[in-house]
This record gives structure tokens, C-alpha cells and sequence, in this order.
């Protein structure tokens, strides 16, 4: 998957919204988002775990240049 259009602005608008406002909002500012990416930003589960240390706690990260984020430990990739 490909977070190339997902930027850290609007993951953080994202955050805590439905996912059919997260439709409207990636509609208002033209971004097509996959059903992968409406899940991940939506708080759900991403079905990976984290490589560092094996938790399930992964999301999309809005900082430091990474696609996933560990809730667990803070490790990105």
C-alpha cells in the first residue's frame, strides 16, 4: 500500500471521525483513498504486526516520514 496522498494534516483531520466523513473529508480535498487506507485510518486494525516488537497496536503514522506506527513501542517503518 501506498500512503503517498495520505498526508500527516490529513490523518491528524481523520483522527476520530466516522469513515464516511473521512470519505467526505479526502473528497473536499481530493484525495482517493483505498479501502486498506480508509481502515488504517480509521483506528482499525492493519492486520500487521510491528517488526520490532510483535504487537498488534499498529496504525498510520502522521509524523516522521513512515507509513505504520507501533502504538506499543513507538517504532516506525
Amino acid at each position: 500500500m501506498s500512503n503517498d496522498n495520505i498526508t500527516p494534516e490529513f490523518a491528524e483531520k481523520a483522527k476520530g471521525k466516522t469513515p464516511e466523513e473521512i470519505v467526505a473529508l479526502a473528497q473536499q480535498e481530493g484525495i482517493e483513498l483505498t479501502d486498506e487506507q480508509l481502515e488504517t485510518i480509521s483506528g482499525g486494525w492493519v492486520g500487521r504486526a510491528c517488526p520490532n516488537c510483535g504487537s498488534m497496536s499498529v496504525g498510520l503514522a502522521t509524523k516522521g516520514g513512515y507509513t505504520y506506527c507501533c502504538s506499543s513501542c513507538g517504532y516506525g517503518w
